[in-house]
């Protein structure tokens, strides 16, 4: 039986899996956008203090701990997103969905080449062998071991291969087809580079990661398509870029080179 969530606007309950209340029709966190905007980061805090308010008097709801972990994933909280998922994770250690987001977490906030990234997705996808996102997070995580251990053009073909493994597992792996793009750019193969960095970029809005997160893949494709000499495709990224992340110096700067010719 999945794990149920209580909506925090009528009290009616759902699983986790569900986007949105049953009775009243409120949209759920994961449905609120990778922190993009400034009205789903208040949606989502405001989301936050309820269930905090709620754990308060239940402590051991481990249902809401994982709602809250994906909330504080998604405003960018890693450390406080860690914290709510490891406490959900001892009540509910029969939950993939708990160790596929503790994975997630640790992979945005330290690095995809992390142990806990690996072992958190090999137990979710142990309780759930069906789980194609676990999957393509331990290839994933194989993947950049491979690749940081020896950036040498033999190290990177063999990187490259587990990381088209996680999006062969995974569809919708957003880091897969980025990491496949740099592997691809570094190899000079530029075309090939700009058609994965762009799937990785159309992905990464609808993925859990922040929007600054998501800026960081978008202006990649954009600097891609800028050194292919195609105008339009690098600034639409460049712009959408400096549009999830107004800080994102070499996104802003490269558009403005752009512009300015």
């Amino acid at each position: 039986m999945d794990a149920q969530y209580t909506c925090p606007s009528c009290g009616g309950s759902a699983d986790l899996k569900s986007n949105c209340c049953p009775y009243c029709g409120s949209l759920f966190i994961q449905d609120l956008g990778p922190g993009t905007g400034v009205s789903g980061a208040t949606a989502a805090r405001a989301q936050a203090a309820v269930l905090e308010a709620k754990l308060l008097k239940t402590p051991n709801n481990g249902a809401a701990l994982l709602e809250l972990g994906k909330i504080y994933h998604l405003l960018g909280q890693y450390p406080k997103a860690q914290d709510a998922l490891t406490k959900a994770a001892a009540l509910m250690p029969a939950e993939p969905q708990v160790f596929l987001m503790l994975a997630w977490n640790v992979g945005i906030m330290k690095g995809w080449e992390k142990a806990a990234v690996l072992e958190n997705a090999r137990q979710a996808l142990a309780l759930d062998p069906k789980l194609a996102e676990a999957d393509g997070l331990v290839h994933l995580s194989q993947g950049m071991t491979q690749y940081l251990f020896d950036q040498s053009i033999l190290h990177a073909k063999m990187a490259l291969k587990e990381f088209q493994a996680a999006t062969e597992s995974d569809p919708k792996n957003t880091y897969g087809f980025f990491m496949t793009g740099c592997v691809c750019e570094e190899l000079d193969e530029l075309k090939l580079a700009a058609q994965f960095l762009q799937k990785a970029a159309d992905l990464s809005a609808a993925d859990d990661a922040p929007g600054r997160e998501d800026a960081r893949i978008v202006a990649r494709a954009g600097s891609v398509f800028f050194k292919l000499h195609d105008v339009d495709n690098a600034k639409k990224y460049l712009s959408r870029a400096v549009e999830l992340d107004p800080d994102n110096d070499a996104a802003r700067g490269l558009l403005a080179s752009i512009d300015g010719n």
